[in-house]
């Protein structure tokens, strides 16, 4: 059905109705409720919406939409029920779904919108994605629920437990992926030569990134492509550029690939932006030892994150996102702070390797500037220092 490819706040009465004249029954993606009163501090009707909405973010989303009687599951007419106030009716629903499950309903995981029906009567839809927190417990209740073609059903002891392994399996998952490309780039494993200089890499992923048969549009990202994810830059640069595909992948090289490559970017067809430069790093005679310029990575990840972010979403994959970066081939050198002339920290790593924490971006309308202050700090860290000079 469109209305559950719609944003919560573009759904209209039609659409409504449309659910309600094709007898689209209440299942994994949809519920009805006739009303529900949150105003009189009824615990039974906070405890429903709180049911149907985790038990949407603990399996693969859906929308609760109050306001329509049912028979047996299947809608009656869209009528709609009381409602005064309705801006404070939505407020007050929200901060329920948020401070009354456990962990809490991440704001960007639901919306929820409501449709006039006639004189003081609306529908309230309530839509719900698959939560990357899962699985959530009504705290009301101390249960868990989750959703099958029935509908909603309460988890057991084995239940719960194999949806924590998963959500914990996943984050493994991408940091393994991480891993084992970095040490293919610090192994001299590509098919093509990469710059033995330091080097920057930052691996973007979304929740659904490495999702079994879950699959992007590879060719949005190939070299004629106006989509593609850009390189990690600091500012505009020259000079030719290539491709190479392989079965899982498109890299856009600066450069010829048939000489050493100190610039990349790869798009893997499973939603993994993949970005590497040589050029946030550089030397300097008087010291003698590579440097990296803190203002010039700070500008390449405020140029190309918010691209890689909206790349991500144009090819539909869900947030949240996280943001990998790892420095190959610098054990030890000096951070620049551009703000005050020839001053630098020695920032000594130790290791040819260093893989940063990932760092999560809630959803695609999360200000990219946040997660760029927590990168650089990341980098601080790292070398021993409290964070960024800011």
């Amino acid at each position: 059905m469109p209305i559950f490819e719609k944003p919560v706040e573009e759904i209209s009465l039609d659409d409504v109705e449309q659910l309600v004249s094709e007898g689209i029954q209440e299942g994994k993606q949809v519920e009805y409720k006739e009303y529900l009163n949150l105003d009189d501090g009824s615990a039974d009707h906070k405890t429903t919406l709180l049911a149907e909405a985790t038990s949407f973010a603990n399996s693969d989303g859906g929308h609760l939409i109050v306001g329509i009687p049912d028979d047996d599951g299947r809608p009656k007419h869209a009528a709609g029920f009381p409602v005064n106030e309705i801006d404070q009716t939505i407020e007050r629903w929200a901060n329920i779904l948020r401070r009354s499950t456990d962990p809490p309903l991440p704001t960007s995981s639901f919306d929820i919108s409501a449709i006039p029906t006639e004189e003081n009567r609306h529908l309230i839809v309530v839509g719900v994605d698959r939560s990357w927190r899962s699985p959530h417990r009504v705290t009301t209740n101390d249960r868990f629920y989750a959703r099958s073609p029935s509908g909603r059903f309460p988890l057991d002891v084995g239940e719960i437990r194999q949806r924590i392994l998963q959500t914990e399996r996943q984050g493994e998952t991408f940091n393994e992926f991480r891993n084992d490309r970095i040490a293919t780039i610090a192994g001299d494993g590509e098919r093509f030569d990469i710059t033995s200089s330091p080097k920057f890499v930052l691996h973007v992923f979304s929740a659904d990134s490495l999702t079994p048969g879950k699959q992007i549009d590879l060719s949005t990202a190939e070299l004629d492509q106006d989509s593609r994810p850009p390189f990690l830059e600091d500012s505009a640069s020259f000079g030719g550029l290539d491709e190479v595909y392989s079965v899982d992948s498109i890299t856009v090289t600066r450069g010829s690939t048939d000489q050493k490559i100190s610039k990349y970017v790869r798009t893997f067809r499973g939603g993994v932006i993949e970005s590497l430069t040589k050029y946030v790093f550089t030397s300097d005679p008087k010291h003698g030892s590579p440097y990296l310029s803190s203002d010039n990575v700070r500008t390449a990840l405020e140029n190309t994150l918010p691209d890689y972010i909206n790349y991500l979403q144009t090819q539909d994959l869900r947030p949240p996102l996280y943001v990998f970066a790892s420095i190959v081939g610098a054990p030890e050198f000096l951070v620049k702070r551009d703000s005050k002339e020839d001053e630098y920290d020695r920032v000594p790593f130790g290791n040819q390797v260093l893989t940063l924490p990932e760092v999560t971006i809630d959803s695609y309308s999360a200000d990219p500037d946040s997660a760029i202050d927590e990168l650089m700090d990341l980098v601080w860290n790292a070398g021993g220092k409290s964070g960024e000079p800011r």
